[in-house]
């Protein structure tokens, strides 16, 4: 990725190892991440999600109206190949918006009373963790029925948490603060 000034290029080279560009997409605004899986890449910029077949390069979806700038890049994808969520966070302060692609439908999770920090999906994607950077609660919702899961209350020493990941068979979440402490948590009792 370069960036000159507002505007900055994604290249996607070819990975034999001689340096070929396969494609040039440029973008208005800078790239604040980029989430990848098999068939798909996300790029999200300052006030646009861009979503394109990583096969084709042909554009998905854009993602404009119903986001707010996101200067962090907060996102979340489920990384299973058959399923297709995607997680960002709303114009409305700590509300998450969640978009299916295989059902074609999106819903609004109220996940908390701040400005969200960090989103993850569980590998098959049933989960999504939340966490707000009043940095006091992580929550849980299940994305079939966008229902409320469960919270676990971590104090207010921890700081913002940056990074939270779940394990494969989805019994156990990680959280990563900004204070240095790494939380591991416990999901057999909370779904």
């Amino acid at each position: 990725m370069g960036n000159t000034g507002r505007k900055c290029k994604y290249y996607l080279l070819s990975g034999n190892n001689n340096g070929k560009i396969i494609t040039e997409i440029t973008f208005n605004g800078y790239i604040n991440n980029v989430k990848i899986k098999k068939e798909r890449i996300v790029i999200v910029c300052d006030k646009t999600i861009y979503i394109f077949n990583l096969l084709n390069f042909q554009q998905i979806d854009t993602i404009d109206a119903d986001t707010i700038e996101n200067k962090k890049g907060l996102i979340a994808i489920t990384y299973e190949p058959k399923v297709n969520l995607i997680a960002y966070p709303d114009k409305a302060i700590g509300y998450v918006r969640v978009k299916s692609y295989e059902k074609g439908e999106k819903f609004l999770l109220n996940a908390h009373d701040n400005a969200l920090c960090s989103l993850s999906f569980s590998k098959n994607g049933q989960l999504l963790a939340t966490s707000s950077i009043e940095g006091k609660h992580l929550r849980l919702f299940r994305t079939d029925n966008a229902m409320f899961v469960y919270e676990f209350n971590i104090g207010s020493t921890r700081g913002e948490i940056f990074n939270m990941s779940f394990n494969n068979e989805c019994t156990f979440l990680s959280a990563c603060a900004s204070s240095g402490v790494v939380m591991v948590f416990n999901l057999k009792n909370a779904n």
